[in-house]
């Protein structure tokens, strides 16, 4: 959306008593952290401001702008849960189908990419969800929706690669620094609802075929253990191994290149397999 705050309104909306304590709070804030943390902050700012000052709905703008503080210190809230919500059956399945969808975008994307369209996607989401409650703004529904869409048809299209560990020549166990990232990773799924996560494991070239298949297993395997043990359910993990079928780097049979060496996960917004 693009949110619009005129002089005029706001000054209709401070006459009427339409003023929000977060929200002062919230522009008044140096949003710290990440990126898009930061973006998120910036997002939920003018959304709230909207929704106090054009809607005079101080409840959602509060509410809102409370996320926008939880950004600006430093976290990142995740999008609305469509089950706190009061919609028609038929509203909730696509709400949470796309749902779905950007809870996997945002995990997919590494730390470092894209944090703006992030920012844009869920807010937009948030948005659309709010005003799919309140039914009456037809224009302002689809609106927050063309919005979310296609900022979350940006993130899917972008190349980046899976979430990636590394693994020492010949072995499958997980080096501590590792085990600490695919903890992280969890985190963020279970933060974000990601209903589903395909772990791919791989090797280099060095070794015979069929043996770099097994072993590319045990590397994928080392890795669902991790997950799970972090709080992951063990019918959201699905594993495979490619063994040294998909190259990461391209070599000639025999080498040996730690970029080959690897598992890939990859976070996807399907319910079953």
């Amino acid at each position: 959306m693009q949110f619009r705050i005129t002089g005029t309104v706001v000054l209709a909306a401070a006459l009427a008593g339409c003023v929000s304590a977060p929200l002062s709070e919230l522009r008044e804030s140096t949003p710290r952290g990440s990126a898009v943390s930061k973006a998120l902050a910036h997002e939920y700012t003018q959304f709230a401001s909207v929704e106090v000052t054009e809607m005079v709905d101080l409840k959602d703008g509060d509410y809102f702008a409370q996320k926008g503080l939880q950004a600006a210190r430093g976290d990142e809230p995740a999008p609305e849960v469509v089950s706190s919500w009061r919609l028609p059956e038929t509203d909730t399945r696509y709400l949470q189908s796309e749902r779905n969808r950007l809870a996997a975008a945002l995990a997919n994307r590494p730390e470092a990419a894209a944090p703006k369209t992030a920012a844009v996607a869920q807010v937009g989401y948030d948005c659309w969800i709010e005003q799919k409650e309140e039914g009456f703004q037809p224009g302002d529904i689809e609106h927050c929706r063309a919005r979310f869409l296609a900022s979350v048809d940006t993130l899917e299209q972008r190349n980046d690669y899976p979430h990636s560990v590394f693994f020492d020549f010949n072995d499958a166990r997980l080096r501590p620094a590792e085990i600490k990232r695919i903890r992280t990773l969890a985190a963020k799924a279970m933060r974000l609802g990601v209903p589903r996560i395909t772990i791919l494991g791989h090797a280099d070239s060095s070794g015979g075929e069929h043996y770099n298949l097994g072993l590319s297993l045990r590397r994928a395997d080392a890795v669902e253990r991790v997950l799970i043990a972090a709080g992951i359910a063990s019918d959201q993990v699905g594993v495979a191994a490619a063994g040294e079928g998909k190259l990461r780097i391209a070599t000639k049979n025999g080498v040996s290149e730690p970029q080959n060496r690897r598992v890939e996960l990859l976070f996807q917004p399907a319910e079953s397999w």
